[in-house]
């Protein structure tokens, strides 16, 4: 839900996003709160709000032999909406990113890039250009924002860090997102994602 509160007596409801049909046919348990940023779609800068698509109650515990990791059907997803209007501006199953697990926690966003010189620096329109989040399989996605493009072009995704398997033993989950940061290592600067997993 999105309110208006630009009278703090008389809030107005000015959209409502409902999972399971049309443009969030994936939009699972709605854990994972939305993160405030600015893209740019084609010419145009625009306040979005990006978040994950949520828990499929699947995941519940279940007993043995079937503890394990399993995928889902629901929540499997990524989205990027237009923060005034909720109209869904992106989604990873939408652009053809196979997600096969849940993903309940917030997002992670930073808005760097390289400049002329190698060096990584903030993004001078403040600017998104990359996502961070973990999911139900154990697996750490990093999306890159192609700022300037728009519709399934907004952005692409894939795993970077998969630290679970399909045994009971191995079964890993993330349920909060990401820290990342820059950290100075022998002279030299590297992005660094630290996570912590449950289950």
């Amino acid at each position: 839900y999105a309110l208006d509160i630009t009278t703090p007596t008389a809030p107005k409801l000015m959209w409502q996003i409902q999972g399971g049909s049309g443009d969030f046919s994936r939009l699972g348990q709605t854990w994972s709160a939305p993160v405030k940023a600015k893209v740019k779609v084609g010419a145009t800068v625009r306040d979005v709000l990006i978040f994950a698509g949520g828990y499929d109650h699947n995941q519940d515990k279940k007993p043995a032999p079937d503890n394990v990791r399993r995928t889902d059907g629901m929540g499997n997803d990524l989205f990027i909406v237009d923060a005034e209007s909720g109209v869904r501006l992106w989604s990873a199953s939408a652009a053809g990113i196979d997600m096969k697990y849940s993903v309940p926690s917030k997002v992670s966003v930073i808005g760097l890039e390289t400049d002329a010189a190698g060096k990584a620096v903030v993004n001078k329109q403040g600017l998104v250009t990359q996502i961070f989040v973990g999911d139900m399989g154990g697996q750490v996605w990093r999306f890159l924002i192609n700022n300037g493009s728009s519709g399934n072009s907004l952005a692409t995704g894939k795993v970077f860090a998969s630290i679970a398997s399909d045994t009971a033993a191995t079964a890993r989950r993330f349920y909060h997102e990401p820290a990342i940061a820059l950290i100075n290592a022998n002279n030299k600067v590297n992005l660094t994602v630290s996570i912590g997993s449950g289950y």
